[in-house]
């Protein structure tokens, strides 16, 4: 029977209700699993400062505490807010894709590791980011963008039906990005190393926890890596259809603290494998 150890969960549509808060149930069993000797990590594609906005609720300014943010390319020591690993994208790339998205007519913005959110033009989805993460944003030019600048990620931003053609559309990128799909209006290009699920097995590593000790669990296209390397891949009754064909377990959803359930359950050896 395996002992888990680690649980790495999403956090929109995962861990937070629709109303961006973590319900008391999933804060409890959070806790008890804790006590139990698993690690809890948030794996989000939230920057740092937008995750720790639930640092009390989870206990992540206490020393041994990790986070995966912005989608697997940053991995953090939440108490020290040391970077364990980082993997970026270079100035000149998100030049090269901020073009794309001006012919596609499309919005963007981008994380630079410096400067934080930077934006070239007003827009609802980059709205949305700063209120979700109650963060500031700082509008540039494409142009002014040096080469050697890094960042940790570049969104596409749009409605549903744009971000829907353009995932088609962009299918070439594919080959020297990792692209994924987090909202309706969010299309994010990361450098090709870069995702969840990468993160979650270095963490691991760097914990000296067997891969097959973990559990993740999401609901969304960003978190597909993660649930297909993860010892047990749990997606939530309200996540993506085509996620859900890849879980081990299919959970109760995001407002049903479907991440206590999983944990309960974990706690009560219910999972397990050979």
């Amino acid at each position: 029977m395996t002992e888990f150890r680690i649980i790495a969960s999403d956090m929109d549509g995962t861990l937070l209700n629709d109303d961006k808060t973590i319900s008391d149930k999933n804060i409890e069993s959070i806790r008890k699993a804790e006590q139990a000797g698993i690690l809890f990590v948030p794996a989000t594609g939230r920057p740092y400062e937008g995750l720790m906005n639930y640092a009390g609720a989870l206990d992540l300014k206490s020393p041994g505490h990790y986070a995966i943010c912005f989608n697997g390319a940053a991995v953090y020591e939440t108490a020290s807010e040391r970077l364990i690993s980082r993997i970026i994208l270079a100035g000149c790339e998100v030049r090269l894709l901020a073009e794309r998205a001006r012919k596609a007519g499309l919005y963007w913005h981008a994380f630079s590791e410096d400067r934080g959110l930077i934006y070239e033009e007003d827009n609802f989805a980059t709205d949305i980011e700063m209120r979700i993460n109650r963060i500031g944003a700082q509008k540039v030019s494409m142009e002014d963008i040096p080469d050697d600048e890094e960042f940790f990620k570049f969104m596409f931003l749009g409605t549903e039906d744009q971000l829907d053609r353009a995932e088609k559309e962009f299918q070439d990128l594919c080959g020297s990005f990792t692209v994924v799909r987090s909202m309706y209006c969010f299309l994010e290009v990361m450098n090709a190393r870069t995702s969840k699920g990468a993160a979650l097995e270095q963490l691991c590593g760097y914990l000296d926890i067997p891969l097959s000790a973990s559990v993740a669990l999401g609901d969304a296209g960003n978190d597909v890596h993660m649930i297909d390397c993860a010892g047990l891949g749990v997606v939530m009754e309200n996540g993506v259809s085509s996620l859900k064909e890849r879980a081990d377990f299919i959970a109760p959803g995001n407002n049903e603290s479907g991440v206590a359930y999983v944990i309960d359950r974990i706690l009560s050896r219910e999972f397990g494998g050979n």
